[in-house]
C-alpha cells in the first residue's frame, strides 16, 4: 500500500516555533554588537582589555572571554524566544503569528543597528532623545551625515542571514510538499535540536566560567533598552527636600568653590555696556588655541589684545544645547532642567540674560537653524531671551534646486547661506538699537563650522582634518568682523563686552578619525575663550588655570557691576585665583559614554560603558590603564560624579516654580 504524501496539519507547538525563527536575526545582531564593544577597534582598549586591567589581569583566556557572552546568550536565545513562543502559541492567531513576529524582529533589528552605528561613531549607546535628535539633524540639516554615520558591513551580514533564512524556510516548505509533513518535520526537528544543543553547551560553558562579573557582562539587549529609556543613575535621596541655601552649600563643598570677593580691577568697569556672545560651532582649542597665532583670524586677533583669554578653558558638555545652557546660566546641564523646560513652558532659569532683560536690554538669540532635535527654543526662552530670530531657507539666497547632492561641502554652503541670513537680521536689529540708544545683549552662533568640517577653501582637496577646521573658522571670523564694523561706526565697540568662545570640540571619529571613542578627551572639551572688555583691560590677560563655561556669565555680571544673581550661579569670574583649587566637572555620558572632572592638577574620567575609572595629568585617557576597581581612587571618582549629578537633578527641579524664579530676578535686577 502506497504511503500518502498529503501534508497533514502541522503540530501547534512546531508551528509556533517556526513563527519565532525571524527573531534569530536580531539575536545574532546582539551578539555581534557585544563582540564589537568587547574588541572596540575604534578605541585604544576594548572591553576585554579594560575589564582585565581593572582587575589586575594581564590577558584573558578563551574561556574567560566566552563568559562575557553568558547573559547575552541566555537572554537573546532562550528568554526572549521562549516569551515569543508562548505569545505565539497562546495569544496570536495562526495566520498572524509569523507576520507580527517578523515586524517585531524587524523593528528590533533596526533599533539594534542604529545603536551599533552610534557605538561605532561615539562609543556609546544613545538614549531615544539623543537618537531622535541625531536623526532629525541628519534629515533636516545634513543628509550627507546619514551615510557617514551608518556602517554598511553589518547590513551586508544581516542581508545574508535574512536571505539564508528565507531560502531555508522555502526549502522546508518545498520539502513538506514533496515528501510530506512527517518526513519534513523530522528533518526540521533534527536541525533544531542540533542547533539548540550547541547553544545550550556554549551557554553552560559561559556561565561555568569563574571569571568575576564586570559591567561588560551585562546583556546587550537590556543595556540598549536601558539607554533608550533615558534612565538616570542619579541617587537623589541625599539631597531631597533640602532648601536652596543648603543645596548651594553642598555644591560649594563638593566643588571646592572659592569664596568670591570683588576684584577692584574688574568690578563694574564695564557698567552699562552692551553684551555680545559670539559662539564658534565645533571649535576645539587644538585647532584654535587661544594663545596661538591668529594671523588668519584677524577679527578674533583684534579683540584678543584687550581680552581675558582662557588658555585652559573647557566646555561642560560636548553638545551645543547643554554647552549653551551652561554659558548663559552658569549651571551644569542636567536632565531635570530639560524636563522642566519641556513640561513647564513658563519656567524661568535665573541668570544673566533674564537680569539684563529686566534691566531694559534688548535681548535676542540669532541662529541660522531652528533645530527641533533638542528643546532649544524652550531653553533660550527660559534663560531670558526676549526674541529668537531664525531665517527662512528662501531668504538665505541659497539655490536649493541646484543643491540636491547634500555632500559635505553643499551642506556647509547651505549652512553658510543661512548664517549670513541670520547675520543680516542681527545687523539690522543692531542698527536699530544703536540708533535708538538702547542697550543690547545678543547671542549669535553661526553653523558653517559644524563638524564634520567641510573644505570650502580648497573644494575638498585638503585632507588634513585640523587644517580643514582652521580654514572653515575663517568664515565666522569674517562674520564677526561685519558686526565689529557696525559697532565701530556707531562708536560702541569700546562700550561692548564681547565673548568669543567655542561651544565644544570634536565628538566622534566621524568628525575626526584620530579621536578615541568612548572617552572624554581634550579634543572634545578644551575650547578657546576670549572676553573682550576694553573698559577694564589695556592689554590681554591670559588665565592659565582651568576655567569652565559656567564661569562666563559670572565674569560678565561682575564686569557690568551686577551684584544680584551670583548666589544662584555655579561658576565664578575667570580671574578668581581660587579657581586653581576648584573642581570642574565635564559631562558626556549621552554622547561620549563618560563623565569626569578636574581637581588639583589631575583629570579624572568614569566610563559609563565599562565602569572603569582613569586618572591623568591631562584630559587624555585612551593610552593609560584604569585605576584598580574598588580602590580608594575608584570609589572617590564614582562617588563625586554621582553626587554632583544627583545634586543637580534635585536643585534644577526648583526652577519649576517659574513665578518664584522670575520674581527673584526681577526684584533684584538693579544696576
Amino acid at each position: 500500500m502506497a504511503v500518502s504524501n498529503i501534508a497533514q496539519p502541522e503540530n501547534a507547538w512546531r508551528s509556533a516555533a517556526r513563527s519565532v525563527l525571524p527573531w534569530v536575526i536580531p539575536a545574532m545582531l546582539s551578539i555581534y554588537i557585544k563582540a564589537d564593544l568587547l574588541k572596540n577597534k575604534r578605541a585604544m582598549h576594548g572591553g576585554y582589555v579594560i575589564s582585565a586591567r581593572s582587575l589586575g589581569i594581564v590577558s584573558l583566556n578563551y574561556w574567560e572571554k566566552v563568559s562575557f557572552f553568558r547573559a547575552d546568550l541566555l537572554v537573546a536565545f532562550f528568554v526572549v524566544p521562549l516569551a515569543l513562543l508562548l505569545v505565539s502559541r497562546y495569544l496570536l492567531p495562526p495566520r498572524w503569528r509569523t507576520g507580527l513576529i517578523v515586524l517585531f524582529s524587524l523593528a528590533s533589528t533596526i533599533v539594534l543597528y542604529l545603536e551599533l552605528s552610534s557605538f561605532d561613531a561615539a562609543g556609546q549607546f544613545l538614549s531615544s532623545h539623543v537618537m531622535s535628535a541625531a536623526i532629525i539633524w541628519g534629515l533636516l540639516h545634513d543628509r550627507s551625515a546619514i551615510a557617514r554615520y551608518l556602517p554598511w558591513q553589518p547590513l551586508v551580514a544581516l542581508g545574508g542571514l535574512a536571505t539564508a533564512m528565507i531560502a531555508g524556510r522555502w526549502q522546508a516548505n518545498r520539502g513538506m510538499r514533496i515528501r510530506g509533513s512527517s518526513i519534513a518535520g523530522r528533518s526540521w526537528n533534527i536541525g533544531a535540536r542540533v542547533a539548540l544543543s550547541g547553544l545550550v553547551a556554549v551557554t553552560i560553558a559561559a556561565w561555568a566560567s569563574p571569571f568575576p562579573a564586570t559591567p561588560y557582562h551585562r546583556n546587550v539587549l537590556g543595556w540598549i533598552l536601558r539607554s533608550l529609556a533615558d534612565r538616570s543613575d542619579a541617587q537623589t535621596l541625599e539631597f531631597a527636600n533640602l532648601p536652596d541655601v543648603e543645596l548651594q552649600n553642598r555644591y560649594r563643598a563638593m566643588a571646592s568653590f572659592p569664596q568670591e570677593a570683588r576684584d577692584a580691577r574688574y568690578w563694574a568697569k564695564a557698567k552699562g555696556s552692551n553684551v555680545l556672545f559670539f559662539v564658534l560651532e565645533t571649535a576645539p582649542a587644538r585647532v584654535l588655541p587661544a594663545d596661538g597665532d591668529l594671523a588668519d583670524l584677524p577679527n578674533i586677533e583684534r579683540l584678543r589684545e584687550k581680552s581675558l583669554v582662557g588658555v585652559s578653558h573647557y566646555t561642560t558638555y560636548a553638545a551645543t544645547h547643554q554647552a549653551m545652557f551652561s554659558i548663559l546660566s552658569s549651571w551644569y546641564p542636567s536632565a531635570a532642567i530639560a524636563r522642566v523646560q519641556n513640561r513647564q513652558p513658563n519656567a524661568v532659569v535665573p541668570g544673566l540674560i533674564a537680569t539684563l532683560s529686566d534691566l531694559g536690554y534688548d535681548t535676542a538669540f540669532y541662529s541660522p537653524i531652528d533645530f527641533k532635535g533638542e528643546p532649544d527654543s524652550e531653553m533660550y526662552r527660559s534663560v531670558g531671551f526676549q526674541r529668537q530670530v531664525y531665517p527662512s531657507l528662501e531668504g538665505s539666497k541659497f539655490d536649493v534646486e541646484s543643491s540636491t547632492s547634500f555632500n559635505s561641502n553643499e551642506s556647509a554652503r547651505l549652512r553658510m547661506a543661512l548664517d549670513l541670513a541670520a547675520l543680516g537680521s542681527l545687523k539690522r536689529d543692531l542698527e536699530r538699537d544703536l540708533t535708538a540708544g538702547r542697550k543690547f545683549a545678543y547671542l549669535f552662533e553661526p553653523e558653517v563650522s559644524h563638524g564634520p568640517w567641510a573644505d570650502l577653501k580648497d573644494n575638498g582637496k585638503e585632507q588634513n582634518v585640523e587644517r580643514r577646521g582652521r580654514n572653515i573658522l575663517q568664515i565666522p571670523d569674517q562674520m564677526l568682523g561685519d558686526i565689529l564694523e557696525v559697532l565701530q561706526r556707531h562708536n560702541q565697540l569700546e562700550n561692548t563686552v564681547i565673548v568669543v568662545v567655542g561651544d565644544h570640540g570634536i565628538r566622534n571619529p566621524i568628525e575626526d578619525p584620530s579621536l578615541p571613542s568612548g572617552t572624554i578627551d581634550d579634543y572634545s572639551f578644551h575650547v578657546p575663550l576670549f572676553i573682550y572688555a576694553p573698559m577694564a583691560l589695556e592689554r590681554r590677560v591670559e588665565i592659565p588655570y582651568v576655567t569652565s563655561h559656567i564661569d562666563i556669565a559670572p565674569t560678565i555680571r561682575s564686569l557690568l557691576g551686577i551684584e544680584q544673581g551670583k548666589n544662584l550661579e555655579q561658576g565664578t569670574p575667570v580671574w578668581d585665583p581660587g579657581l586653581v583649587h576648584r573642581t570642574a566637572f565635564f559631562f558626556g555620558h549621552d554622547y561620549l559614554a563618560a563623565d569626569g572632572y578636574y581637581s588639583e592638577g589631575n583629570f579624572f574620567m568614569w566610563s559609563q560603558m565599562s565602569g572603569a575609572v582613569y586618572q591623568n595629568t591631562r584630559m587624555s585617557f585612551d593610552r593609560i590603564n584604569p585605576v584598580p576597581r574598588n580602590s580608594p581612587a575608584y570609589n572617590e571618582v564614582t562617588r563625586s560624579i554621582t553626587r554632583m549629578v544627583s545634586l543637580n537633578e534635585v536643585w534644577a527641579m526648583h526652577f519649576g516654580d517659574a513665578k518664584a524664579a522670575h520674581n527673584y530676578v526681577a526684584l533684584n535686577a538693579t544696576p
